[in-house]
């Protein structure tokens, strides 16, 4: 899981970069799967050029800041969780019990039915990478950068971005990364009630002020 939200982070930076560098004119040569060097270079020769004191936009500026944030969050995490081994022996579950052991490539555990459960997770975070499938169209990507960028204030996002990708097979999907206001440290029930990319967005946003009822 780590590993796939420091590549998540690291594609939602490139994306961003290379929108940057045809808006300003800036000569990189990078794509998604870029060494981290190349990523890193990229960054330090697009943000002195988005930087308001060179002409550039504030909002340019800050979009990348925080998606370069993101993405060195990831790296510390994954690097923090690398060190420590992984999860102790006798790590516990919500429920009290002890996880499951594993015995060669084998695990037991109890299965239980997503839609007659709820299960209750502890959050704690400043920044928060969602993805989103499901995308028909261009009209439908617009509406939801339109609906994240009207509830900024509500949700206590300081910084955000998006990137809208395509798989081999054409079907298309969208990585959101926000920065909040203030470390959110809650008790969420979570349940699987994200119909659509538009109502998805707000309803795990909101689930930082709200438990879902």
């Amino acid at each position: 899981m780590a590993g796939s939200t420091v590549l998540l982070a690291k594609r939602a930076l490139v994306k961003l970069l290379l929108q940057l560098a045809l808006a300003y004119n800036v000569v990189v040569s990078i794509n998604r799967d870029a060494d981290n060097a190349k990523v890193t270079a990229a960054f330090r020769k697009i943000v002195l050029k988005v930087h308001p004191d060179k002409g550039g936009k504030l909002e340019d500026s800050q979009a990348l800041q925080s998606a370069k944030s993101v993405w060195d969050k990831a790296q510390r995490d994954a690097a923090s969780n690398k060190k420590k081994g992984g999860r102790p022996k006798e790590a516990h579950n919500q429920g009290g019990r002890k996880a499951p052991k594993q015995t060669g490539e084998t695990i037991a555990t109890d299965l239980a039915d997503p839609a007659q459960t709820k299960k209750q997770y502890r959050i704690q975070s400043y920044f928060v990478l969602l993805t989103y499938h499901g995308f028909a169209d261009l009209d439908e990507w617009r509406r939801f950068c339109d609906h994240v960028a009207e509830n900024l204030g509500p949700w206590g996002v300081k910084h955000w971005c998006a990137t809208l990708e395509a798989t081999k097979k054409g079907k298309l999907h969208v990585h959101c990364a926000l920065q909040l206001q203030s470390e959110s440290t809650r008790t969420e029930m979570c349940s699987v009630r994200l119909q659509s990319p538009i109502g998805g967005i707000a309803s795990a946003c909101q689930n930082r002020a709200a438990p879902i009822q």
